[in-house]
Protein backbone atom coordinates (compact mmCIF):
# COMPACT_ATOMS: atom_id res chain seq x y z
CA UNK A 1 0.00 0.00 0.00
CA UNK A 2 1.22 3.02 -0.71
CA UNK A 3 0.38 6.40 0.35
CA UNK A 4 2.11 9.95 -0.28
CA UNK A 5 1.42 12.68 2.22
CA UNK A 6 3.41 16.70 2.43
CA UNK A 7 3.15 18.37 5.79
CA UNK A 8 4.91 21.46 7.24
CA UNK A 9 7.78 21.93 9.61
CA UNK A 10 7.77 24.69 11.39
CA UNK A 11 11.29 26.49 12.74
CA UNK A 12 11.15 29.27 15.24
CA UNK A 13 12.10 31.80 12.83
CA UNK A 14 9.33 30.83 11.47
CA UNK A 15 10.36 29.69 8.70
CA UNK A 16 8.45 27.15 6.32
CA UNK A 17 9.88 23.90 4.80
CA UNK A 18 7.90 21.96 2.29
CA UNK A 19 8.70 18.09 2.22
CA UNK A 20 7.42 15.70 -0.23
CA UNK A 21 7.83 12.29 1.49
CA UNK A 22 6.66 8.96 0.32
CA UNK A 23 4.85 6.19 3.06
CA UNK A 24 5.25 2.00 1.83
CA UNK A 25 3.27 0.18 4.64
CA UNK A 26 5.20 -3.33 5.56
CA UNK A 27 2.15 -5.18 4.42
CA UNK A 28 3.34 -6.19 1.09
CA UNK A 29 6.36 -5.49 -0.81
CA UNK A 30 7.08 -2.00 -1.71
CA UNK A 31 7.16 -1.51 -5.41
CA UNK A 32 9.80 1.71 -5.24
CA UNK A 33 13.81 1.62 -6.31
CA UNK A 34 16.78 3.88 -5.49
CA UNK A 35 19.08 3.20 -7.76
CA UNK A 36 22.46 5.58 -8.47
CA UNK A 37 25.14 5.45 -11.36
CA UNK A 38 28.50 6.94 -11.16
CA UNK A 39 29.54 7.61 -15.18
CA UNK A 40 33.04 6.50 -16.21
CA UNK A 41 34.63 10.04 -15.60
CA UNK A 42 33.20 10.10 -11.75
CA UNK A 43 36.43 10.26 -9.73
CA UNK A 44 35.00 6.92 -7.68
CA UNK A 45 34.73 5.24 -10.99
CA UNK A 46 38.14 6.14 -12.25
CA UNK A 47 39.70 4.53 -9.14
CA UNK A 48 37.91 1.58 -9.96
CA UNK A 49 38.53 1.44 -13.07
CA UNK A 50 42.33 2.05 -12.70
CA UNK A 51 42.44 -0.84 -10.28
CA UNK A 52 40.86 -3.40 -12.29
CA UNK A 53 43.32 -2.91 -14.87
CA UNK A 54 46.07 -2.83 -12.87
CA UNK A 55 45.26 -5.77 -11.66
CA UNK A 56 44.33 -6.96 -15.29
CA UNK A 57 47.56 -6.09 -16.75
CA UNK A 58 49.71 -8.07 -13.72
CA UNK A 59 47.18 -10.91 -13.97
CA UNK A 60 48.01 -11.59 -17.45
CA UNK A 61 51.74 -10.83 -17.17
CA UNK A 62 52.02 -13.50 -14.79
CA UNK A 63 50.20 -15.89 -16.58
CA UNK A 64 51.97 -14.98 -19.59
CA UNK A 65 55.55 -15.52 -17.48
CA UNK A 66 55.16 -17.80 -14.62
CA UNK A 67 51.97 -19.63 -15.56
CA UNK A 68 49.83 -18.70 -12.69
CA UNK A 69 49.25 -15.32 -10.97
CA UNK A 70 50.89 -14.05 -8.13
CA UNK A 71 49.33 -12.34 -5.05
CA UNK A 72 48.61 -8.64 -5.36
CA UNK A 73 45.42 -6.54 -4.05
CA UNK A 74 45.14 -2.88 -5.82
CA UNK A 75 42.08 -2.05 -4.29
CA UNK A 76 42.80 1.02 -2.25
CA UNK A 77 43.23 3.67 -5.30
CA UNK A 78 42.69 6.93 -4.38
CA UNK A 79 42.61 9.92 -6.07
CA UNK A 80 43.20 14.00 -5.34
CA UNK A 81 41.77 16.48 -7.59
CA UNK A 82 43.51 18.78 -9.38
CA UNK A 83 42.32 22.59 -10.12
CA UNK A 84 40.93 24.23 -12.88
CA UNK A 85 39.79 27.76 -14.35
CA UNK A 86 36.65 27.50 -16.40
CA UNK A 87 35.70 30.22 -18.67
CA UNK A 88 32.97 29.87 -21.77
CA UNK A 89 35.08 28.73 -24.96
CA UNK A 90 38.22 27.94 -22.93
CA UNK A 91 40.08 26.62 -20.07
CA UNK A 92 42.94 25.16 -18.14
CA UNK A 93 44.09 23.22 -15.54
CA UNK A 94 46.37 24.86 -13.04
CA UNK A 95 46.87 22.51 -10.23
CA UNK A 96 47.67 18.75 -11.21
CA UNK A 97 45.20 15.53 -10.91
CA UNK A 98 47.24 13.60 -7.85
CA UNK A 99 46.82 9.43 -8.37
CA UNK A 100 47.47 7.43 -4.80
CA UNK A 101 48.85 4.58 -6.14
CA UNK A 102 48.39 2.22 -3.05
CA UNK A 103 48.69 -1.39 -2.29
CA UNK A 104 50.91 -4.77 -2.50
CA UNK A 105 51.89 -6.18 -6.28
CA UNK A 106 54.41 -8.99 -5.57
CA UNK A 107 57.23 -7.66 -7.52
CA UNK A 108 59.39 -11.04 -8.20
CA UNK A 109 59.51 -14.70 -8.07
CA UNK A 110 62.92 -15.88 -7.01
CA UNK A 111 65.34 -13.92 -9.07
CA UNK A 112 62.89 -13.03 -11.57
CA UNK A 113 62.18 -9.37 -11.38
CA UNK A 114 58.18 -8.14 -12.25
CA UNK A 115 58.05 -4.43 -13.56
CA UNK A 116 55.12 -3.87 -11.45
CA UNK A 117 55.51 0.23 -11.25
CA UNK A 118 55.71 0.13 -15.50
CA UNK A 119 52.61 -2.54 -15.46
CA UNK A 120 50.88 0.47 -12.90
CA UNK A 121 52.10 3.61 -14.61
CA UNK A 122 51.18 2.36 -18.32
CA UNK A 123 47.49 0.91 -16.67
CA UNK A 124 46.88 4.85 -15.46
CA UNK A 125 47.87 6.66 -17.98
CA UNK A 126 45.77 4.48 -20.77
CA UNK A 127 42.82 4.34 -18.23
CA UNK A 128 42.77 8.27 -17.89
CA UNK A 129 43.68 9.06 -21.54
CA UNK A 130 40.78 6.62 -22.90
CA UNK A 131 38.26 8.41 -20.23
CA UNK A 132 39.74 12.01 -20.75
CA UNK A 133 40.22 13.20 -24.27
CA UNK A 134 41.05 16.44 -23.35
CA UNK A 135 43.53 15.94 -20.60
CA UNK A 136 46.88 15.52 -21.07
CA UNK A 137 48.19 13.07 -18.98
CA UNK A 138 52.00 13.94 -18.87
CA UNK A 139 51.54 17.66 -17.96
CA UNK A 140 48.42 17.36 -15.23
CA UNK A 141 48.96 14.16 -13.70
CA UNK A 142 51.30 12.85 -10.89
CA UNK A 143 51.64 9.62 -9.53
CA UNK A 144 51.87 8.96 -5.83
CA UNK A 145 53.74 5.70 -5.65
CA UNK A 146 52.86 4.19 -2.38
CA UNK A 147 53.09 0.74 -3.60
CA UNK A 148 54.88 -1.75 -0.97
CA UNK A 149 55.22 -5.93 -0.12
CA UNK A 150 54.55 -5.56 3.26
CA UNK A 151 53.69 -9.37 4.39
CA UNK A 152 50.48 -8.59 6.35
CA UNK A 153 49.48 -10.58 9.66
CA UNK A 154 49.70 -13.78 10.31
CA UNK A 155 54.05 -14.50 10.77
CA UNK A 156 54.89 -15.24 14.16
CA UNK A 157 59.14 -15.47 14.08
CA UNK A 158 60.09 -18.53 15.62
CA UNK A 159 63.79 -19.85 15.28
CA UNK A 160 64.03 -22.55 12.55
CA UNK A 161 60.54 -22.14 10.94
CA UNK A 162 58.73 -20.28 8.89
CA UNK A 163 54.93 -19.95 6.84
CA UNK A 164 54.53 -18.72 3.11
CA UNK A 165 53.08 -15.53 4.44
CA UNK A 166 57.09 -15.18 5.19
CA UNK A 167 58.01 -13.89 1.57
CA UNK A 168 54.23 -13.70 0.58
CA UNK A 169 55.06 -10.72 -1.84
CA UNK A 170 58.18 -11.65 -2.05
CA UNK A 171 57.74 -15.17 -2.88
CA UNK A 172 61.42 -17.32 -3.36
CA UNK A 173 59.57 -20.09 -5.51
CA UNK A 174 56.67 -21.40 -7.26
CA UNK A 175 55.69 -23.51 -4.29
CA UNK A 176 55.25 -20.76 -2.02
CA UNK A 177 52.23 -19.64 -4.34
CA UNK A 178 48.89 -20.52 -3.68
CA UNK A 179 47.58 -20.00 -7.83
CA UNK A 180 50.46 -21.90 -8.53
CA UNK A 181 49.08 -25.13 -5.94
CA UNK A 182 45.99 -24.88 -6.67
CA UNK A 183 45.02 -24.93 -2.87
CA UNK A 184 43.03 -22.02 -2.73
CA UNK A 185 42.08 -20.62 0.12
CA UNK A 186 39.95 -17.67 1.14
CA UNK A 187 41.32 -13.96 1.44
CA UNK A 188 39.42 -13.04 4.31
CA UNK A 189 35.84 -13.24 6.13
CA UNK A 190 33.58 -11.76 4.22
CA UNK A 191 29.64 -11.40 2.57
CA UNK A 192 28.94 -11.31 -0.49
CA UNK A 193 25.48 -11.18 -2.46
CA UNK A 194 23.90 -11.39 -6.29
CA UNK A 195 20.37 -11.75 -6.85
CA UNK A 196 17.99 -12.18 -9.99
CA UNK A 197 16.58 -10.90 -12.19
CA UNK A 198 17.69 -7.21 -13.04
CA UNK A 199 15.49 -4.88 -11.38
CA UNK A 200 12.98 -2.72 -13.90
CA UNK A 201 15.10 0.73 -12.47
CA UNK A 202 18.18 -0.74 -12.74
CA UNK A 203 17.69 -1.36 -16.40
CA UNK A 204 16.57 1.63 -16.85
CA UNK A 205 19.38 2.94 -15.50
CA UNK A 206 21.39 0.98 -17.05
CA UNK A 207 19.94 1.54 -20.73
CA UNK A 208 20.23 5.65 -20.17
CA UNK A 209 24.18 5.12 -18.93
CA UNK A 210 24.93 3.08 -22.58
CA UNK A 211 22.87 6.04 -24.66
CA UNK A 212 24.96 8.75 -22.45
CA UNK A 213 28.25 6.69 -23.45
CA UNK A 214 27.53 5.73 -26.98
CA UNK A 215 30.02 6.69 -29.34
CA UNK A 216 27.18 8.09 -31.79
CA UNK A 217 26.06 10.25 -28.60
CA UNK A 218 29.33 11.77 -27.71
CA UNK A 219 30.10 12.49 -31.25
CA UNK A 220 26.87 14.20 -31.48
CA UNK A 221 26.94 16.28 -28.36
CA UNK A 222 31.21 16.82 -28.06
CA UNK A 223 30.40 19.68 -25.51
CA UNK A 224 29.32 16.94 -22.54
CA UNK A 225 31.84 15.16 -20.37
CA UNK A 226 32.32 11.89 -18.53
CA UNK A 227 31.46 12.29 -14.95
CA UNK A 228 27.70 11.68 -15.17
CA UNK A 229 25.89 10.59 -12.55
CA UNK A 230 22.31 9.19 -12.52
CA UNK A 231 20.31 9.11 -9.01
CA UNK A 232 16.73 7.13 -10.63
CA UNK A 233 13.65 6.88 -7.94
CA UNK A 234 10.72 4.11 -9.23
CA UNK A 235 7.45 4.15 -7.76
CA UNK A 236 5.45 1.52 -9.68
CA UNK A 237 5.12 3.52 -12.81
CA UNK A 238 6.55 6.84 -11.92
CA UNK A 239 10.01 7.29 -12.51
CA UNK A 240 12.09 10.64 -11.31
CA UNK A 241 15.27 10.94 -12.95
CA UNK A 242 18.00 13.67 -11.87
CA UNK A 243 21.10 13.62 -14.16
CA UNK A 244 24.49 15.76 -13.56
CA UNK A 245 26.47 16.04 -16.92
CA UNK A 246 29.36 18.06 -17.04
CA UNK A 247 29.49 20.33 -20.12
CA UNK A 248 33.54 21.21 -21.48
CA UNK A 249 34.17 24.61 -21.44
CA UNK A 250 36.02 24.84 -25.20
CA UNK A 251 32.67 23.74 -26.61
CA UNK A 252 30.73 25.69 -24.63
CA UNK A 253 30.77 29.14 -26.15
CA UNK A 254 28.54 31.11 -24.25
CA UNK A 255 25.81 31.03 -21.21
CA UNK A 256 23.38 31.17 -23.73
CA UNK A 257 24.39 27.72 -25.75
CA UNK A 258 24.69 26.32 -22.00
CA UNK A 259 20.97 26.84 -21.23
CA UNK A 260 19.67 26.04 -24.70
CA UNK A 261 21.32 22.35 -24.62
CA UNK A 262 20.87 21.82 -21.09
CA UNK A 263 17.04 22.47 -22.51
CA UNK A 264 17.96 20.41 -25.52
CA UNK A 265 19.45 17.19 -23.51
CA UNK A 266 16.37 16.89 -20.95
CA UNK A 267 13.96 17.13 -23.55
CA UNK A 268 16.54 14.27 -25.47
CA UNK A 269 16.62 11.90 -22.52
CA UNK A 270 12.93 12.30 -21.98
CA UNK A 271 11.55 11.10 -25.32
CA UNK A 272 14.29 8.47 -25.27
CA UNK A 273 13.00 6.96 -22.47
CA UNK A 274 9.72 7.44 -23.07
CA UNK A 275 10.32 5.35 -26.37
CA UNK A 276 12.15 3.07 -24.51
CA UNK A 277 10.01 2.29 -22.15
CA UNK A 278 6.03 3.37 -23.23
CA UNK A 279 4.91 1.36 -19.96
CA UNK A 280 6.14 4.61 -17.65
CA UNK A 281 5.64 7.82 -16.87
CA UNK A 282 9.16 9.99 -16.37
CA UNK A 283 10.23 13.30 -14.71
CA UNK A 284 13.56 14.28 -15.60
CA UNK A 285 15.99 17.31 -14.12
CA UNK A 286 19.65 18.11 -15.00
CA UNK A 287 22.08 20.11 -13.31
CA UNK A 288 20.07 21.07 -10.52
CA UNK A 289 22.58 23.61 -8.70
CA UNK A 290 22.95 25.37 -11.96
CA UNK A 291 22.49 29.46 -11.13
CA UNK A 292 22.98 31.16 -14.24
CA UNK A 293 22.96 34.57 -12.90
CA UNK A 294 25.80 34.01 -10.42
CA UNK A 295 26.50 31.92 -12.87
CA UNK A 296 27.23 28.55 -11.37
CA UNK A 297 27.26 26.04 -13.85
CA UNK A 298 28.69 22.28 -14.17
CA UNK A 299 30.97 23.60 -16.74
CA UNK A 300 34.42 21.67 -16.77
CA UNK A 301 37.45 21.65 -18.83
CA UNK A 302 38.08 17.77 -19.43
CA UNK A 303 34.06 16.68 -18.24
CA UNK A 304 35.25 16.09 -14.49
CA UNK A 305 35.17 17.34 -10.96
CA UNK A 306 37.91 15.14 -10.94
CA UNK A 307 39.48 18.40 -12.11
CA UNK A 308 38.79 20.98 -9.93
CA UNK A 309 38.94 19.34 -6.00
CA UNK A 310 37.07 16.28 -6.08
CA UNK A 311 38.07 13.08 -4.99
CA UNK A 312 37.42 9.34 -4.91
CA UNK A 313 38.48 6.30 -3.78
CA UNK A 314 37.62 2.21 -4.64
CA UNK A 315 34.79 0.71 -3.38
CA UNK A 316 32.76 3.87 -3.34
CA UNK A 317 31.04 3.47 -6.30
CA UNK A 318 29.15 1.12 -8.35
CA UNK A 319 28.96 -1.97 -7.06
CA UNK A 320 30.05 -5.37 -8.83
CA UNK A 321 27.26 -5.33 -11.27
CA UNK A 322 27.47 -1.46 -12.41
CA UNK A 323 24.95 -0.11 -9.99
CA UNK A 324 24.38 0.96 -6.79
CA UNK A 325 20.65 -0.09 -5.62
CA UNK A 326 19.97 0.55 -1.84
CA UNK A 327 16.89 -1.13 -2.22
CA UNK A 328 18.53 -4.44 -3.46
CA UNK A 329 20.47 -6.53 -1.13
CA UNK A 330 24.18 -5.08 -1.39
CA UNK A 331 27.33 -6.16 0.34
CA UNK A 332 29.79 -2.87 0.59
CA UNK A 333 33.02 -4.84 -0.43
CA UNK A 334 34.96 -3.35 -2.95
CA UNK A 335 35.47 -5.65 -6.35
CA UNK A 336 37.88 -3.41 -8.18
CA UNK A 337 41.66 -3.94 -7.77
CA UNK A 338 40.57 -7.44 -6.08
CA UNK A 339 42.90 -10.60 -6.47
CA UNK A 340 40.84 -12.91 -9.01
CA UNK A 341 42.46 -15.47 -7.47
CA UNK A 342 41.20 -15.85 -3.69
CA UNK A 343 40.16 -12.75 -3.00
CA UNK A 344 36.25 -13.61 -2.19
CA UNK A 345 34.80 -9.66 -2.33
CA UNK A 346 35.61 -10.53 -6.55
CA UNK A 347 35.09 -14.00 -6.98
CA UNK A 348 32.25 -14.77 -4.87
CA UNK A 349 30.70 -11.63 -6.42
CA UNK A 350 31.18 -13.11 -9.38
CA UNK A 351 30.07 -16.95 -8.47
CA UNK A 352 26.72 -15.26 -6.38
CA UNK A 353 25.40 -13.28 -9.75
CA UNK A 354 25.91 -16.16 -11.51
CA UNK A 355 24.47 -18.94 -9.46
CA UNK A 356 21.55 -16.43 -8.78
CA UNK A 357 21.06 -16.37 -12.50
CA UNK A 358 20.87 -19.32 -13.28
CA UNK A 359 18.63 -20.53 -10.44
CA UNK A 360 15.70 -18.02 -11.66
CA UNK A 361 16.26 -18.98 -15.63
CA UNK A 362 15.09 -22.57 -14.06
CA UNK A 363 12.70 -21.58 -11.48
CA UNK A 364 11.27 -18.28 -12.64
CA UNK A 365 11.58 -17.16 -9.13
CA UNK A 366 13.20 -14.33 -7.76
CA UNK A 367 16.63 -14.80 -6.01
CA UNK A 368 18.99 -13.66 -3.87
CA UNK A 369 21.96 -15.35 -3.04
CA UNK A 370 24.61 -14.97 -0.44
CA UNK A 371 28.21 -16.23 0.46
CA UNK A 372 29.90 -16.09 3.17
CA UNK A 373 33.23 -16.87 3.54
CA UNK A 374 36.06 -17.91 6.44
CA UNK A 375 39.50 -16.91 6.22
CA UNK A 376 41.97 -19.14 5.14
CA UNK A 377 39.24 -21.83 4.43
CA UNK A 378 38.97 -23.30 0.84
CA UNK A 379 37.68 -20.96 -1.41
CA UNK A 380 35.46 -24.15 -2.92
CA UNK A 381 33.44 -24.19 0.26
CA UNK A 382 32.11 -21.40 1.44
CA UNK A 383 31.24 -21.06 5.14
CA UNK A 384 27.84 -20.34 4.78
CA UNK A 385 25.12 -20.69 1.79
CA UNK A 386 22.02 -18.47 2.25
CA UNK A 387 19.66 -18.35 -0.94
CA UNK A 388 16.45 -16.92 -0.47
CA UNK A 389 13.80 -17.20 -3.16
CA UNK A 390 10.22 -15.55 -3.94
CA UNK A 391 8.01 -19.25 -4.51
CA UNK A 392 7.67 -22.61 -3.52
CA UNK A 393 10.37 -25.08 -4.71
CA UNK A 394 9.81 -28.62 -5.05
CA UNK A 395 12.07 -31.49 -4.60
CA UNK A 396 13.30 -31.22 -8.07
CA UNK A 397 14.25 -27.54 -7.60
CA UNK A 398 15.67 -28.42 -4.40
CA UNK A 399 17.65 -30.54 -6.66
CA UNK A 400 18.60 -28.51 -8.96
CA UNK A 401 19.95 -25.46 -7.07
CA UNK A 402 22.08 -27.67 -4.83
CA UNK A 403 23.65 -28.80 -8.13
CA UNK A 404 23.87 -25.12 -9.44
CA UNK A 405 25.51 -23.97 -6.59
CA UNK A 406 28.20 -26.90 -6.24
CA UNK A 407 28.88 -26.56 -10.01
CA UNK A 408 29.74 -23.10 -9.70
CA UNK A 409 31.65 -23.39 -6.67
CA UNK A 410 33.69 -26.55 -8.27
CA UNK A 411 35.95 -24.53 -10.69
CA UNK A 412 37.46 -21.27 -9.36
CA UNK A 413 40.90 -21.74 -11.76
CA UNK A 414 37.74 -20.98 -14.53
CA UNK A 415 36.54 -18.67 -12.42
CA UNK A 416 39.64 -16.40 -12.29
CA UNK A 417 39.98 -17.12 -15.74
CA UNK A 418 36.57 -15.47 -16.50
CA UNK A 419 37.09 -12.53 -14.82
CA UNK A 420 40.64 -11.63 -15.92
CA UNK A 421 38.80 -11.35 -19.02
CA UNK A 422 35.58 -9.71 -17.92
CA UNK A 423 38.38 -7.09 -16.64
Amino acid sequence: MFCGVRFFLHYERRNTLTLSISIFAESKKADVEIIEIKGAGHPDTVCDTIAEEISKDYSRYCLDTFGFILPHMIDKIGVLGGLSNCEFGKGEIVKPITILLNGRLSKNLGDREIPVEQIAMSAIKNVLSRIFLLLNVDKHVIVQNNLHYSRGPGVVLVPDQSNERHDYYTPKAAQGVMHARKDTVCNDTSVVVGYAPELIGERIARDLETMLFSRQFKASYPFIGTDIKIMLVRTDKQVSITCCIPFICVHTPSLEFYKTQKEMLNKLITEYLCTSHPALSFEVSLNTRDNYDKPDLYLTVIGSAIESGDEGLVGRGNRSNGVINVTAPMSIEAYSGKNPVHHVAKVYSFIAQKIAREIYVKSGFNTEVYLVSQMGRSIHDPWKIVIKIVGVPDSNLDAAIHEIVASNLRDSEAVTMALISKM
